[in-house]
């Protein structure tokens, strides 16, 4: 669920952080000139990296790492639920005094790992783009990829062997977001540590992460091509290379949103599998599962969150008189009436892609082809009303739109 995060402690005694025997700070030493350096020091604990850093107006006390890692013995192929990690702030609190709500966020990772429909190495073969970005090979430079990403200005999105990573003799996929900028989790009103235990919140995160599935552009191996028409074989042909996509983007936008959507169209058509939502459907199983408490974890949060009396935490836990466990379903989620995206993520009165997801031209051609429809039936009508008729044809207007509107 929450892997990797990085952390600044507003309220952390350097003292006390420096005389804790379970940190052993070296100062940091320049492999150059051989200086060191008194006024910057680190420690590092179960894969945690402490971090004391001079500043002018005060010191900065920074921790990275991750958190999966720190508590499961250096691996995180395995699963992290929302128990552990809510027993790894417990712990954090317990032997270093970190207020969770006191730690906050400059970068986090979530994701899940879960057993695809079909080879992970042809999962990640048949990953071509996310929302019009090329997917790279991970690792690129050093030649030993374990998969793809794509990098934005906020976020990250990673696909990757995990299996591989670690050895295993089983597939395990790994589906991952890189929050690089907290701007991008704003909406979701994740700030400190402590709104990792947020229910709500991390449900949202759960949503966000399935959303991300859809988005993804992915060849379906399971299309027979020879069930075709030749131009439909030809745009799954042209799209399953994504430098055909970034110069079609380039060259022509209007054509590219227009084979894009059709690559989907003929994709949902054809498969025999449904792979892509089928991975989708595991990514929100797996959340779910991951998220789902019982009444004794209930209670150990309770317990943990009333050491801060000071905070208010009504928020992260509404009800402590009974058990809530948010589920992600398909009634859930919402999608675009025009271009059937999911928009989950949006605002609840969404009905259509918002530019702010999707950008400005791609949110207008979804406004404008469901009102075109209306508006070039009005105008064919009025056409006809131009000139003399020898009966009312309301009627047959009437039994038109019903037919379109059942077929």
């Amino acid at each position: 669920m929450i892997d990797f995060v990085k952390i600044e402690t507003k309220d952390l005694s350097k003292d006390k952080l420096l005389a804790n025997y379970l940190l052993d700070f070296k100062a940091i030493v320049d492999t150059g000139t051989g200086e060191v350096d008194e006024d910057n020091q680190t420690a590092i604990f179960q894969k945690l990296k402490f971090e004391i850093v001079k500043g002018i107006a005060r010191d900065h006390i920074n921790i990275n790492g991750s958190v999966h890692k720190y508590w499961h013995n250096e691996r995180n192929f395995t699963d992290y639920t929302f128990n552990d990690l809510l027993d790894t702030l417990i712990d954090l609190h317990s032997k270093f005094d970190i207020n969770p709500f006191q730690a906050v966020l400059h970068n986090v990772e979530y994701g899940v790992n879960i057993t695809p429909p079909l080879s992970t190495g042809k999962v990640i073969k048949n990953l071509v783009s996310y929302k019009g970005m090329q997917l790279l090979p991970m690792n690129r430079m050093k030649g030993n990829s374990i998969g793809k990403d794509c990098y934005y200005q906020r976020y990250a999105v990673k696909i990757y062997d995990k299996g591989n990573q670690y050895h295993l003799s089983n597939d395990l996929l790994r589906v991952e977001v890189k929050v690089i900028k907290m701007e991008q989790l704003k909406s979701v009103g994740i700030v400190t540590l402590s709104d990792l235990l947020s229910f709500d919140k991390l449900k949202r995160l759960g949503v966000n992460l399935s959303t991300l599935v859809d988005d993804l552009l992915y060849y379906d191996t399971s299309i027979n091509l020879n069930e075709l028409k030749p131009r439909e074989r030809q745009i799954l042909k042209d799209w399953r290379n994504p430098v055909h996509s970034e110069d079609l983007r380039e060259s022509n936008p209007k054509i590219h949103d227009y084979q894009r959507r059709r690559f989907r169209e003929i994709t949902a058509k054809y498969s025999k599998d449904n792979q892509q939502k089928k991975i989708s459907q595991l990514v929100t199983d797996k959340w779910n599962e991951l998220l789902n408490i019982d009444s004794k974890t209930l209670a150990k949060l309770t317990a943990f969150l009333q050491q801060f009396p000071e905070y208010n935490f009504s928020q992260i836990n509404p009800s402590y008189s009974k058990l809530i466990t948010p589920t992600l379903t398909a009634s859930t989620k919402r999608y675009c009436k025009s271009c059937k995206r999911d928009i989950t993520a949006q605002k609840e009165t969404s009905v259509f892609c918002s530019a702010k997801y999707v950008g400005e031209d791609r949110a207008k051609q979804c406004r404008n082809t469901d009102s075109n429809i209306r508006n070039n039936r009005e105008r064919s009508i009025r056409k006809i009303k131009r000139f003399p008729l020898l009966f009312p044809i309301e009627p047959f207007i009437k039994h038109r739109i019903i037919h379109q509107h059942y077929l």
